[in-house]
């Protein structure tokens, strides 16, 4: 995780800032340059699915939506649960801190902030 970190500073898509509570964290946000990177993917992403939907036929698309209606309740289930085992396992590993390499994420007014816990500022 820390060496993606470095290579997306050295491209100047995000910003290490040292964690004003705890010394051995960095605090990465993403910069302008790294949103409008973001953004202009996803817009691209946006218009290739577009583009993809628009060779389905009536018929499959209407199977699509309703496919999507009984899976995304699922998944939606699924991250929840996800969510609740992660806060478990954070919960069980505050005994051992600063062990673990996961990252934890949070948003912020400029994006995503990762607390990368083996980068040092």
């Amino acid at each position: 995780m820390t060496q993606l970190i470095q290579r997306l500073a050295r491209q100047g898509l995000v910003t290490r800032l040292a964690d004003p509570d705890d010394g051995r964290v960095a605090l990465v946000a993403i910069t302008q340059a790294g949103q409008a990177l973001l953004d202009h993917r996803r817009r691209t992403r946006r218009e290739r699915l577009a583009v993809l939907l628009a060779t389905l036929s009536s018929e499959q698309e209407f199977a699509l939506w309703l496919s999507a209606q009984v899976a995304l309740p699922i998944l939606h289930r699924l991250a929840e649960n996800a969510d609740s085992l992660a806060d478990e396992d954070a919960g069980q590993t505050s005994q051992r801190e600063h062990s673990s390499p996961r990252p934890t994420h949070s948003a912020s007014a400029t994006g995503l902030v990762t607390r990368d816990r083996h980068a040092t500022a």
